[in-house]
Order: structure tokens, then C-alpha cells, then sequence
């Protein structure tokens, strides 16, 4: 799965990615990856903003929304988007799964 996007821009290089803080801050913002298919104009331009969060936090919306106009293959881009903000809440499972079970508690 694809963990990564690279490209340059305006003479910078951005990598986007998504880690489990930056899905958390995109929650708190109010992100809810399901809406895309209700309120796609608004949806797929905040995953696509939400992948700046990791490495260029403080770039700014309108950079991101001209890059988002210019970007190519954008079907294809959405795809990876969801893929890579999947596999952080899949990676966020598994750890609930396979977590060391030392503090046990009951109920009373």
C-alpha cells in the first residue's frame, strides 16, 4: 500500500502522508471520511489539505487548493488518499487487537 505522495511544486518538494496525529487533528477539525460520497466538493480537497498536516503544516489553504487544481489524475489521486488514510485507522486496529493486556479492570 502506498504510504507516500512526492512531488514538486513551485520549486518545493512536498511529501504527503498521514499519521495517526494527523487524522486525529482532521477528526477534531470535523473530517468525516464517509461524507464523501454526500459532499464530495468538500470532502476530497480537505483529504487531499489533511495529507499536508505531517510534513507542511503551515502551508497555506490556497497553496494547497492551487496544487489540488493543477495536480493531474485526480480519480487516481482521491484513491491513494483514501488508501493511505485508511491504513493508519487499519494500523490503529490491529494495535487495539494485538495490545498488552496488563491492566485488567471489571465491573462492579
Amino acid at each position: 500500500m502506498t504510504k507516500r505522495i512526492k512531488f514538486v511544486y513551485g520549486g518545493k518538494q512536498y511529501v504527503l502522508e498521514f499519521t495517526r496525529q494527523s487524522v486525529e487533528e482532521m477528526e477534531r477539525r470535523g473530517f468525516i471520511a464517509e461524507e464523501v460520497l454526500t459532499k464530495p466538493l468538500t470532502v476530497l480537497p480537505t483529504l487531499f489539505a489533511g495529507a499536508f498536516i505531517a510534513n507542511h503544516r503551515f502551508t497555506k489553504r490556497k497553496v494547497i487548493n492551487e496544487i489540488f487544481a493543477q495536480i493531474d489524475d485526480k480519480a487516481e489521486l482521491v484513491n491513494t488518499l483514501a488508501e493511505m488514510y485508511s491504513l493508519v485507522i487499519d494500523e490503529f486496529v490491529d494495535e487495539l487487537e494485538k495490545s498488552n493486556k496488563n491492566l485488567t479492570w471489571e465491573r462492579e
